[in-house]
């Protein structure tokens, strides 16, 4: 009788001491649910960063328009001898309102963003260029997808409105705002 003792309680304790084929299913499945949920919000995270990034991009190629309408303005401003205060904007001598302009500078010398080589051209709808250097122009580079298009209209005599949209393959921002013509609207 013992001998036969020894065997049962060894039977027994094998088929209870192991996981079995369900429950190991059910453990990887619940895993592989963790996992996948892990994975999901690494790649939602990604995608939510590189919008950010583009936005955050628009966001300061609008604000390069708006400075160099501000900077065309007050050079105008101050440079006096009769130049109008919105020469330049759209067209040589000021008026030609509305109009659609893009920043351009004269070949060779982009460097300075807002240097004296630097104007408004007609819109010609391409996308900004991302420079070796890190400048974003029309002149070299890698594409970037990035439209500006810088639109001035006049409201009165001293004051014009500008609207600058940029648009990207999966966004759009558009900021809008005023110059004026301070001498006279202080006058």
């Amino acid at each position: 009788m013992k001998h036969c003792n020894s065997i049962y309680p060894r039977a027994r304790f094998a088929a209870s001491a192991g996981f079995t084929l369900l429950e190991t299913l059910v453990a990887l499945s619940v895993i592989l649910t963790a996992l996948s949920g892990i994975m999901l919000l690494a790649s939602q995270s990604l995608h939510i960063s590189g919008l950010l990034r583009n936005k955050i991009i628009a966001a300061q190629l609008a604000q390069e328009g708006i400075e160099l309408a501000r900077n065309i303005r007050d050079n105008n401003v101050h440079q006096g001898n009769g130049i109008v205060w919105d020469d330049g904007l759209c067209q040589s001598g000021g008026g030609g309102y509305p109009c659609d302009r893009e920043i351009s500078c004269n070949p060779g010398d982009c460097s300075s963003p807002l240097g004296a080589a630097v104007q408004f051209s007609p819109f010609s709808n391409r996308s900004l260029l991302l420079s070796p250097s890190g400048f974003y122009d029309y002149a070299s580079g890698s594409n970037t997808g990035f439209v500006r298009k810088i639109n001035f209209s006049q409201l009165s005599s001293f004051e014009i409105k500008y609207t600058i949209t940029i648009t990207w393959a999966d966004g759009s921002m558009s900021v809008s705002g005023s110059l004026l013509d301070w001498r006279s609207a202080s006058a």
